[in-house]
């Protein structure tokens, strides 16, 4: 009997499939797909007030960062930040999901800006 290389080659990629348990293997992200931030650093934090400052000068608002709640990142060309923010508006707190486009030169665009409903900011 004659058994190819590429024959062999497959028995093994088939054998060491099989071991695999696909039950505690984590999920590889989808390209192109938001990651949640691990951690908010000095990128999260600059998009949060590039964010915050954009939409102030749009809507001729007094805005304040107060926290970010939460960070995902998309890679583009560039990256996108997707944030959850607590801002200030009026003197009272409101929550707003906005995306931030930073470019390969470093340069921030406010893309997206969505106040929330939220029974803790009523």
């Amino acid at each position: 009997m004659q058994c190819s290389v590429l024959s062999i080659a497959s028995a093994c990629v088939l054998l060491g499939m099989a071991s695999l348990d696909l039950r505690s293997a984590t999920p590889l992200p989808m390209p192109g797909a938001y990651q949640t931030a691990a951690s908010i650093g000095p990128d999260e934090r600059a998009a949060a007030s590039a964010a915050v400052s954009a939409r102030a000068v749009q809507e001729k608002l007094p805005l304040k960062l107060l926290t970010i709640e939460r960070v995902e990142r998309q890679v583009v060309a560039g990256l996108n930040f997707r944030l959850r923010l607590r801002v200030e508006l009026g003197g009272q707190p409101r929550m707003v999901e906005a995306v931030v486009y930073r470019n390969l030169q470093g340069q921030h665009q406010l893309t997206s800006w969505q106040w929330l409903l939220s029974r803790r900011t009523q």
